[in-house]
């Protein structure tokens, strides 16, 4: 039978506004929920020109709402909607004609708050103050007591007013409904880089890494991989929300550690050695697992692509300096690595998914891009299909897409082995040539000289 779905309205934060929806349905299917929402409205949430935090979406039940609230780095809180207008005085009568007898019988007995949420304006307490008078016709106020500090409901007043506007500008909308459920950005907090042990030039910010262990649905159970390790940021987030996690890489300073500090240290810092597997040395390009069968639940990394750390693989040059190995550094020898060029990280990484995800297993993974991004350059893999696809601008000339893939079809060695170039994507790619993207330089003309005036 089909479930009744009750319509709230969803508060996000006021950044990365691209990941709002795909992390709020990779939640809702981990839960095995069901979510509806207004396609156009949703394409606001990530528009540059109309962008808006505020999304009306139908839950069939609180516990979902509260299960999604209790991970979610996006959602600020979510709103039993009461009533939506562009104007105060029609969000009263809205509600006085739809929920006065609720407004009545609710608050008998109890404590409740009102706070006023502006998204384009801020407002000084006083003003906060004139914005709840507008409702002060609503039979709310009859029932109960105000309290600001301990309360049984809090209600909010949400103001749409849009980005570039001026202090006159009116509202475009207002929402008004009690509090379901704050998100968990307090998170986000705890793995603040500035009290991690060890760090890197590429640790992950913990908002993007905790945003991106929702996408890969880290849970109680689930055993989670990253190729890439560095210093195992994705394994800090994986494992605060239960998973069991494990991590490789080619750089034995990772590995092992530096100066005292180490993965093993930030998973011992955490408190998560209990779902700490190891961290194991591997070149990516050529791993070493035996694939009897699929064992993995989750893939989550942040492949090296050239700009800072180029990726390495194991392989000879083509004119190597070569030195006889002392025979008391022989079983200790690291063999000789070359270029990993980004187009064939990426087509590895998905092979190596294809073949070691569970059906249904997740790969996710930040994929460099720059403005002349087409969706030609996405990896493609017969057995993966794509879920998310999230855009991080970091300065005019590049940014990545944090990449959501799902585990659809079983791979088949006699067809998944060879395939053509339209089956594995990345056609003429930017992100092959992303170092000179991002510091190419036009050149100057040499007869010419950045001194020269017209003045004599």
């Amino acid at each position: 039978p089909h479930r009744k779905m009750k319509e709230y309205i969803c508060h996000f934060a006021q950044s990365h506004p691209s990941f709002r929806l795909p992390e709020l349905l990779s939640l809702v299917e981990l839960y095995g929920g069901e979510a509806e929402y207004d396609e156009e409205e949703a394409l606001a949430l990530a528009s540059k020109d109309d962008e808006t935090p505020f999304l009306r979406v139908r839950f069939p039940s609180e516990t979902l709402i509260k299960n999604i609230c209790s991970r979610s780095m996006t959602i600020y809180g979510i709103y039993e909607l009461w009533g939506v207008s562009d104007t105060y005085e029609g969000l009263v009568k809205q509600m006085i004609c739809d929920k006065e007898e609720e407004m009545r019988t609710m608050l008998i007995g109890k404590k409740w708050k009102m706070a006023v949420e502006a998204f384009g304006r801020s407002y000084s307490r006083q003003e906060q103050l004139d914005v709840m008078s507008k409702l002060k016709d609503l039979p709310l106020w009859e029932q109960g007591s105000v309290s600001m500090k301990e309360y049984d409901y809090l209600f909010g007043v949400l103001e749409d007013i849009g980005v570039r506007k001026s202090a006159t500008d009116p509202i475009k909308r207002v929402y008004f409904g009690p509090l379901i459920s704050y998100g968990h950005r307090e998170a986000i907090y705890r793995y603040n880089l500035r009290s991690r042990q060890f760090l890197g030039t590429t640790s992950m910010d913990p908002e993007l890494s905790l945003i991106a262990a929702n996408m890969a649905q880290a849970r109680p159970g689930s055993l989670i991989y990253d190729p890439f390790v560095g210093t195992g940021s994705f394994l800090v987030s994986c494992a605060h929300f239960g998973a069991m996690t494990m991590g490789a890489d080619l750089d034995i300073r990772t590995t092992q550690g530096t100066g005292g500090a180490s993965v093993l240290g930030n998973m011992r810092q955490y408190e998560f050695m209990d779902q700490f597997v190891d961290i194991l040395l591997i070149d990516a390009s050529r791993p070493p697992w035996r694939m009897a069968r699929p064992f993995l639940d989750s893939i989550i990394c942040d492949p090296p692509y050239g700009i800072r750390a180029g990726a390495r693989k194991i392989g000879k040059r083509e004119k190597p300096k070569w030195r006889p190995i002392p025979a008391d550094l022989n079983a200790a020898h690291f063999p000789q690595c070359v270029q990993y060029d980004v187009p064939d990280v990426m087509r590895d990484l998905l092979t190596f998914a294809a073949k070691s995800l569970v059906m249904g297993g997740r790969l996710v993974y930040w994929l460099p891009t720059t403005p002349e991004y087409k969706d030609s350059d996405l990896p493609l893999h017969p057995c993966l299909r794509l879920v998310g696809n999230s855009l991080q601008t970091l300065t005019l000339r590049w940014g990545r897409r944090l990449i959501t893939m799902v585990k659809v079809l079983e791979y088949d060695d006699k067809i998944h082995n060879s395939l053509a170039p339209e089956d594995e994507g990345q056609l003429t790619a930017a992100h092959g040539s992303l170092r000179s993207a991002v510091y190419w330089r036009p050149r100057r003309d040499p007869t010419s000289s950045p001194l020269a005036s017209d003045t004599p």
